[in-house]
């Protein structure tokens, strides 16, 4: 199980599938640190991962 995690707030948990997984959560606007976990069948939890960064940003730019 892979856990996604913002600002020490679980926003997302998956089942990898032979080492795979997406997420498809929907992220405010702005910039979003994350970090992952990943858990093993007999309930061991890993480290985070290193944080990430990605910004959001929904605004339009202005017109030429």
């Amino acid at each position: 199980t892979v856990t996604l995690i913002k600002g020490g707030t679980t926003v997302g948990v998956k089942t990898a599938t032979d080492g795979t997984f997406t997420f498809t959560e929907n992220l405010p606007e702005g910039e979003n640190e994350l970090t992952v976990t990943a858990t093993d069948a007999a309930g061991n939890e890993s480290a985070a991962s290193s944080a990430i960064t990605i910004e959001i940003d929904t605004t339009a730019p202005e017109a030429p």
